[in-house]
């Protein structure tokens, strides 16, 4: 059974093989693009969530606006529960680049205030009990680190067997 966004790429191909012109195109364009972006966002989702990385780091890489922020938001609202007390908690935190994509992840709905923090304010953070994440890592480190552009990442990590 295909999902309806498939459909729709299958409904514009045959609209552009039956009357192929610029408008029935860019519809075939618009919606084979948003299929991609859907696919790479699941592929993100794997990846993250893959139960062989949950004591080890995680680089999720992938071309502009194809669902690597998302996917960090979708995995820091896995971590919500409801403690003893009845409130509603949450194990992880996203650490972004500025107030701007805080306040774009926090308005759109994706996360609440208290899971989405600037890497600046993150500094003060000191939670041993919560998983972090950060998006835009390069940016982050050469701001830390002072440097004119962004360093290139090679992780390296321990994991305990």
């Amino acid at each position: 059974m295909m999902s309806p966004i498939e459909a729709a790429v299958v409904e514009a191909a045959i609209a552009y093989v039956r009357k192929p012109s610029a408008a029935t195109f860019t519809v075939l364009d618009k919606a084979t693009s948003a299929l991609n972006h859907l696919r790479l966002h699941a592929d993100y989702r794997k990846q993250i969530e893959a139960p062989e990385h949950r004591d080890g780091s995680i680089v999720v890489a992938g071309p502009r606006q194809s669902g690597k922020t998302t996917s960090a938001a979708d995995w820091v609202r896995a971590g919500r529960t409801v403690n003893d007390e009845g409130d509603d908690v949450n194990s992880r935190m996203l650490l972004v680049l500025n107030g701007y994509m805080a306040d774009e992840l926090i308005h759109s709905g994706k996360l609440r205030k208290s899971e989405v923090h600037t890497h600046r304010l993150g500094r003060g953070i000191r939670d041993q009990t919560r998983e972090y994440a950060v998006d835009e890592t390069g940016q982050v480190l050469a701001h830390y680190l002072g440097l004119n552009r962004e360093p290139a990442l090679i992780s390296v990590c321990t994991v305990d067997a």
